[in-house]
């Protein structure tokens, strides 16, 4: 229990900060705001009671992973979220991305931004878009394109 106190506290002094930090952000091609790291309704630091009440119970629970249909969603000590992984083209960005756009859709809204490519089980190429929130923090909006077309959307914070 006080393990929990702790991260939600963390969380939020976290959070606190990123907003302050996304107030003093430039408009910079390869950053993206905290207000556009979400997916549907569904954001970083999510409380899973939130995540009940926007997607409903999950369809399964493994490991800390939520499972919805084409969505899933990592929950910190099962109760924060700190990953989201949407292939649903239901559940947009704030700026309206989602699976099925054009990579042509995703330039004109977020930029040109560091991209890294991978082979997926098929052999085809991925490329990851990867927009980060802030120069130095460890939250991230990844668009993977595949055949120009949006294929995943992801929400991570990276936690080592």
């Amino acid at each position: 229990m006080k393990l929990q106190f702790l991260l939600f506290v963390i969380t939020v002094l976290f959070i606190s900060s990123c907003d302050l930090i996304g107030e003093l952000q430039e408009e910079e091609t390869e950053y993206v705001r905290q207000s556009q790291l979400s997916i549907g309704q569904v954001s970083l630091f999510t409380e899973k009671g939130e995540l009940f009440e926007y997607l409903g119970k999950p369809d399964s629970v493994n490991d800390g992973f939520y499972y919805y249909d084409r969505m899933n969603m990592y929950l910190a000590m099962d109760s924060v979220v700190w990953e989201v992984h949407s292939t649903n083209p239901k559940f947009k960005t704030p700026d309206g991305i989602s699976v099925g756009d054009l990579k042509g859709n995703v330039i004109e809204t977020y930029g040109e931004t560091e991209t890294w490519q991978h082979e997926d089980k098929m052999g085809e190429t991925l490329v990851y878009w990867n927009y980060h929130f802030f120069q130095q923090t460890p939250l991230y909006l990844m668009i993977s394109i595949k055949a120009d077309t949006v294929n995943e959307i992801e929400l991570w914070w990276h936690y080592e």
